[in-house]
């Protein structure tokens, strides 16, 4: 039997092997491994003495370094982290904490005050130092020397490393159960895949909410490699993309496609730049054929491009090396084959792809999915995507249910009905995701209460203060009433000639 190589073991291997080698990179500061360690032992020392083995930790921070090391510090202390993206408005983050149900929030002072009703123990970092507050605001001071006994976690494989909270149809974010096991098979893959060395410079421009980070961080961290941490704020400028993949030195580039081609639109990348990127890997949603051909010719020779696919509760389980036979055909590339030791599976009736295998998750943490609570058990997941198998890989087609992918973020069209149907002004509302050749669009149709007067920019800010940027729809359409077909059921082919 394969002796299971947890990704902390990897980590703390790296720390010992590479104590000098850059860990981090985020803005202007860079953290060697040496130092990296010596925060994350102090922080998951003081975890432990908190009784906090096996609980949730909930982590509501800015993008950056601290988030980083407590992340580390979470798993080193044989927690579960479950990280939340800040820049959600905060009622979604309070929706989350909800459902997480955490024993310790890690936060800072400013974004502390946010949480004043939430009654859950904090990990409050500020530029002097860092200290516990309880539920009755008494300040308990993190002891700054290192316990010489303080250890990294040895995690068993089904323990549960992370939950990752994603969009839910009823309005509720599902919390997806990632264990030991499911990051470690998927992680040593990746790294034995891309024949990665302490050499890497892999870029993270992922939110850590969002599962691509997993591979950011715990790849680099298994061999030494640095990570280059883009913030918030950096992720909405392509010159800043541009002149981290040239400072950094990056060699491996992760995003979903609509960054790559943002990059690409403004012409901003080109074969000087891309010089030292040896991997460009795409994930998260299609990417458009046309663009991704435009995309080749901005890559250097010795540059390998990959999609990868997957769902959250699957993480990366299938995978393809893109060919320049792919990029003569008039289609998207395929998403791939499995992963060695993982099974995909066609449904004869739906042609639904289901995923067996190491990667799937052990389950929801908040909600039960009656189509998936069996297939979980036996470490099998429902992916609600329509594929084709063709010439040894498979290939997508489109989904059976309402749930989107726009620029990688996963949407549950129904999330957003939900939100939208509590405003006052609005009796009835209908969510579509439009696409076209060159972008995808949501449009609310909404049918307003009698005598109502709907004001669009108004139904835009009520969606921005409960749901993420990216679930605000781009058009708002208003409607005397929605479009029925015989059955009185809504009648979809209408409303998308209507946007």
């Amino acid at each position: 039997m394969t002796e299971f190589n947890s990704i902390m073991s990897g980590f703390e291997r790296s720390c010992k092997q590479f104590p000098e080698n850059i860990a981090v990179h985020c803005l202007d500061e860079s953290v060697s491994y040496e130092t990296l360690e010596q925060t994350v032992l102090q922080w998951s020392n003081a975890f432990l003495n908190e009784d906090l083995k096996g609980k949730r930790i909930l982590i509501h921070l800015d993008k950056g370094i601290e988030y980083v090391k407590s992340i580390y510090a979470c798993l080193a202390a044989g927690a579960i982290y479950v990280p939340v993206d800040a820049s959600q408005p905060i009622e979604r983050i309070l929706s989350i904490i909800s459902q997480a149900q955490p024993d310790l929030i890690i936060t800072d002072e400013s974004k502390c005050k946010m949480l004043n009703d939430v009654l859950v123990s904090r990990f409050v970092l500020s530029q002097e130092s860092c200290y516990f507050l309880n539920k009755d605001q008494k300040q308990v001071f993190l002891d700054e020397r290192l316990d010489k006994k303080a250890i990294f976690h040895k995690a068993k494989p089904d323990e549960v490393a992370a939950i990752l909270f994603t969009s839910g149809s009823t309005g509720v974010p599902k919390g997806v159960q990632i264990s030991h096991k499911n990051l470690a098979y998927f992680i040593n893959w990746a790294v034995d895949s891309l024949n990665l060395t302490q050499k890497d410079v892999l870029s993270n421009h992922a939110s850590f909410s969002f599962d691509l980070s997993t591979f950011d961080l715990f790849a680099a961290s298994q061999v030494g490699a640095a990570t280059w941490v883009i913030t918030t704020q950096q992720q909405k400028f392509v010159a800043e993309l541009v002149n981290g993949i040239k400072k950094y030195n990056v060699s491996i580039w992760y995003s979903v496609p609509s960054v790559l081609s943002m990059m690409v639109a403004t012409n901003a990348l080109d074969k000087n730049t891309t010089s030292r990127l040896r991997h460009v890997i795409f994930a998260g949603e299609v990417y458009p054929i046309g663009a991704l051909r435009t995309l080749n010719t901005c890559l250097a020779d010795t540059c390998s491009l990959h999609n990868w696919y997957g769902p959250t509760e699957t993480n990366v389980c299938l995978y393809h090396k893109i060919t320049n036979e792919d990029l003569t055909k008039d289609h998207p590339v395929p998403i791939g084959k499995p992963l060695a030791g993982s099974d995909a599976v066609i449904d004869c009736d739906t042609g639904e792809l289901i995923i067996y295998g190491p990667s799937v998750t052990p389950g929801y943490s908040n909600v039960i999915d009656g189509r998936n609570a069996k297939l979980h058990e036996q470490f099998g997941h429902a992916t609600g995507d329509l594929v084709r198998f063709e010439n040894g890989v498979y290939y997508y087609q489109d989904r059976i249910d309402d749930m989107v992918k726009i620029n990688g973020h996963r949407i549950e069209l129904g999330e957003i009905n939900a939100c939208l149907s509590t405003m006052p002004e609005i009796y009835e509302v209908v969510v579509q995701c439009i696409t076209t050749d060159f972008q995808q669009k949501l449009i609310a149709y909404i049918v307003p209460n009698t005598e109502a007067k709907i004001n669009t920019l108004a139904v835009k800010q009520f969606a921005s203060e409960k749901l993420p940027r990216y679930m605000v729809p781009n058009n708002v359409k208003c409607l005397s009433q929605l479009p029925r077909n015989a059955n009185g059921k809504v009648d979809y082919k209408i409303l998308r000639s209507l946007a």
